[in-house]
């Protein structure tokens, strides 16, 4: 008997079926970002419920899938940015599902900021899921010196000394006068540790700088709102690390 060589896998067929599945998958998400646990993915693709979790764990693995509570799987940040670039092809606001990430992940209202004049003016915002909210409000107008998304334009100016230099004067802060020189102290504080954080005992902001496509002056701020009493110690620093990892992946989107 002659043995014959064995036939190589076809590793083309193998990949496109595991890209088919792959796509199945995801657009199951569609209709459901809100979550799917591998039960519900199992029955709505008809693919085995072993080999769900193996894709799902690959997505996973890739950023193109999330793992939150309850055993759900809900859209990653990867699959944000694949769709923020899609979205600027067809003149979609390609900013919104960052700021609907970053209100899943803390739980709070989430707002994109930008400056005009002496002001941090508001352009996006998603609110919190939880009953009791805070917000700014979509158009809102706050000080740059008084508010969060203000503190952090004013500290990733060009220039900042001249930036609050440059404010009208006299200077209020929370319906008081403020020293240039104190404030100017405050700010490049604020640019030391990356992230602007205020509270008047009910309200409590934080925001962080979004880094500008061309290494240039920042221009735009990211950051949420919440009750002072759910943004503390360790809701800070998860609130913190959220943000700065959204505000990186918004880096080349324009708005």
């Amino acid at each position: 008997m002659i043995a014959s060589a064995a036939q190589p896998p076809d590793t083309g067929k193998s990949a496109n079926q595991s890209i088919t599945r792959a796509s199945r998958l995801l657009r199951c998400f569609v209709d459901s970002p809100q979550g799917l646990t591998l039960t519900e993915l199992a029955r709505r693709t008809g693919l085995h419920t072993s080999t769900v979790h193996r894709m799902m764990a690959a997505l996973v693995e890739g950023g193109l899938v999330a793992k939150g509570e309850g055993d759900k799987y809900r859209p990653g940040i990867a699959l944000l940015a694949l769709g923020a670039s899609a979205s600027l092809a067809v003149g979609v606001d390609a900013a919104l599902p960052f700021l609907d990430e970053l209100s899943q992940r803390t739980g709070e209202s989430a707002s994109l900021a930008v400056k005009d004049a002496d002001c941090a003016v508001v352009l996006l915002e998603t609110e919190s899921p939880q009953r009791l909210i805070s917000r700014y409000g979509v158009g809102s107008r706050n000080s740059l010196q008084d508010s969060a998304h203000g503190q952090i334009l004013l500290a990733y100016a060009q220039d900042p000394e001249a930036a609050v230099r440059s404010l009208a004067r006299p200077i209020v802060r929370g319906g008081e006068y403020t020293d240039a020189e104190e404030l100017i102290g405050e700010i490049l504080d604020v640019r030391r540790r990356g992230y602007s954080f205020v509270s008047d005992g009910e309200q409590a902001t934080l925001s962080v700088p979004v880094p500008a496509p061309d290494e240039g002056p920042v221009t735009r701020a990211l950051g949420i709102a919440a009750p002072s009493r759910r943004l503390t110690g360790r809701s800070i620093d998860n609130a913190v690390a959220a943000a700065t990892e959204i505000a990186h992946l918004l880096r080349g989107v324009r708005t």
